[in-house]
């Protein structure tokens, strides 16, 4: 599987890359992805990216890779800030939380509890009828699938701390069956 990471000016690039380093991947920032540059990967996976250009205040600083994840039937998925692209892409709510949250907590997932790592100051609050919730923790939605689409977001971080979480084996479970 050839995968395109679209890096969103993410603090942990070098730790998706150890994530990966099994699979054939390309890195392309933000500003250089294009849908002509997706065109030879099977995978798109959009990274998180800096507080300060959030998609909820910066839509149009996104506008292409929006426009991309609503129109491509091409396997997708998003990392925080890549989540909350998915989530601006099909018309659900995303707010503003008084605080990062930062640190390792539980998920929901699949009627169990996993550890995860979250480092993020918006919270998807609201879905669209496209949308369905895969897991949830104590701080709002944090996985989501597209109904009739291959695409997911993951609102925590599956490449940080994986000795110490389940983030990376639930981002290996996705991988498998996406």
């Amino acid at each position: 599987m050839k995968i395109l990471l679209v890096d969103n000016h993410t603090k942990n690039l070098e730790e998706t890359k150890k994530l990966l380093k099994d699979f054939d991947f390309k890195i392309c920032k933000k500003e250089e992805f294009s849908t002509e540059n997706s065109e030879n990967f099977d995978l798109i996976i959009f990274l998180g990216g800096s507080s300060v250009r959030s998609v909820k205040n910066h839509k149009e600083d996104y506008g292409s890779e929006i426009d991309f994840i609503k129109n491509t039937n091409k396997k997708v998925i998003g990392i925080c800030l890549g989540c909350e692209i998915i989530a601006t892409a099909f018309d659900c709510s995303i707010r503003e939380s008084s605080k990062t949250e930062k640190g390792i907590s539980n998920i929901k997932y699949q009627n169990n509890e996993f550890p995860i790592y979250e480092s993020h100051r918006f919270i998807i609050d609201k879905v669209s009828d496209v949308i369905e919730i895969l897991a949830t923790s104590n701080h709002g939605i944090e996985m989501i699938k597209h109904k009739t689409k291959p695409i997911y977001g993951l609102q925590f971080h599956p490449e940080m701390f994986a000795k110490k979480t389940s983030g990376d084996e639930i981002f290996f479970n996705v991988l498998k069956n996406i």
